[in-house]
């Protein structure tokens, strides 16, 4: 067996479909780390302003808040290949527009905001219909956490090409050149996908009602909050992320920007430094033997994600802001590997749509009102204080988790492949 074949049956398990997912994610991965910054400095061109960045992130993920539950409830009831086909086209066309806009005179505040909405709503779409193809192309539990893994650490190293694509690369041109190649990625992923051949519809494929929605989303609500421990998973990160999404991801360009007077390059490089932390933790977390505490190792990398924060308190110029935000990156997988995998491994396979949903309601749908209030907080006290007051709460909230005995009772005994997890209402 040659180099390919083992990394292949290693990585892959053999499974051409997942292979094909994993270049899909490549693709978008690098992509999407070329919109995070392309349109943060977009508008911070178009408006010179913390509180309508702040604004704008808000709206561009008021999308999921809207559309979550029914985007679980679509999936579940649909095939997800299709799903996922029709939001990377969709997402590639409002992308395509962008330099169309630009040259034409068309291009301000409005049409940014209804590009990322449309992007966002298609992404909310697209993300449920992804984590829950994945445990059926595998198919054994038991091997969802290293998956998770490799396709977590794989899409963050796709991510380090895209900050140094925009730092040193024809990111020099401008935000609208990083946003064009955003809509070529998704391109990519859209004719990998396309070559799928397991069949990823799990539901009944009719028309849906709009009451038949509504109380399939409410059936669904109650019976993945049903399990104990998959509630406080989603309440923590729903509280988690209130406190630090908007920090995060408002907070820390504005602190290049405002506070170090960098560029759109020097942000990249941040951007960068998250990719090789991720990276290097998600190789790591492939590389051990199963774990078996995955709810412990959740909290563990809620706490470290929070108050890793502090060191930007140590941070006098950029290169140590790169230097802090790498170590704060080194925990992030373990939030998001863990995450993927307890949802994976303890909601049925009918409802995992449902489930993944919520959890992008938990993570990305708070983040809208997180944002919002980031670029009031910014203005009155400046960046760097937001960004490390959210970090100590986000820690706190972690230290919480940590303790919680749902969250300690997260346990899968690989030898069995079944979760110990309680389940009682």
């Amino acid at each position: 067996m040659g180099i390919v074949d083992r990394l292949y049956h290693r990585f892959f398990l053999g499974r051409r479909d997942l292979l094909l997912l994993w270049i899909g994610q490549l693709a978008s991965g690098f992509g999407d780390s070329l919109a995070s910054i392309g349109f943060l400095f977009l508008i911070l061109d178009l408006t010179g302003s913390e509180r309508k960045v702040g604004t704008f992130q808000m709206v561009a993920y008021i999308p999921i808040v809207l559309f979550g539950l029914a985007a679980g409830v679509y999936v579940d009831r649909r095939d997800r290949k299709r799903v996922m086909l029709i939001a990377d086209g969709g997402r590639a066309l409002a992308l395509g527009l962008l330099p169309v806009a630009a040259m034409t005179g068309s291009l301000g505040v409005a049409w940014a905001g209804g590009t990322v909405m449309i992007v966002t709503t298609l992404t909310t779409f697209f993300n449920p219909a992804y984590n829950s193809a994945l445990p059926i192309i595998v198919d054994d539990p038991a091997k969802l956490f290293g998956v998770n893994a490799v396709m977590q650490s794989s899409r963050q190293f796709a991510s380090i090409a895209g900050p140094i694509f925009a730092a040193i690369g024809v990111g020099q041109r401008g935000p609208i050149v990083l946003l064009s190649v955003n809509a070529i990625t998704y391109l990519v992923s859209f004719l990998s996908i396309s070559t799928i051949r397991t069949r990823l519809a799990t539901g009944n494929p009719a028309r849906i009602r709009f009451a038949e929605l509504r109380e399939d989303a409410m059936v669904g609500l109650r019976t993945v909050m049903g399990n104990r421990s998959v509630r406080w998973v989603f309440l923590v990160s729903l509280i988690n992320n209130l406190l630090l999404m908007g920090p995060a991801i408002v907070g820390t360009p504005l602190l290049v920007k405002k506070v170090f007077h960098g560029s759109l390059g020097d942000f990249a490089l941040i951007e960068l430094m998250y990719a090789l932390g991720m990276t290097l933790t998600g190789l790591i977390l492939h590389r051990l033997p199963p774990i078996r505490k995955v709810g412990r190792l959740w909290a563990i990398g809620l706490t470290f994600d929070g108050f890793t924060f502090v060191l930007y308190l140590l941070a006098g110029n950029l290169a140590m802001l790169n230097i802090a935000t790498f170590i704060h990156a080194l925990a992030i997988p373990l939030i998001i590997v863990s995450r993927a995998t307890i949802i994976q491994r303890l909601v049925q396979r009918e409802l995992l749509g449902r489930a993944f949903g919520y959890i992008d309601i938990a993570v990305y749908g708070v983040t809208a009102l997180s944002a919002g209030i980031t670029g009031f907080v910014s203005a009155a006290i400046g960046p760097l204080l937001t960004i490390v007051f959210g970090g100590v709460l986000a820690g706190i909230c972690g230290i919480c988790a940590l303790m919680l005995k749902p969250v300690q009772r997260i346990v899968f005994d690989d030898a069995e492949s079944l979760p110990t997890a309680g389940t009682g209402a």
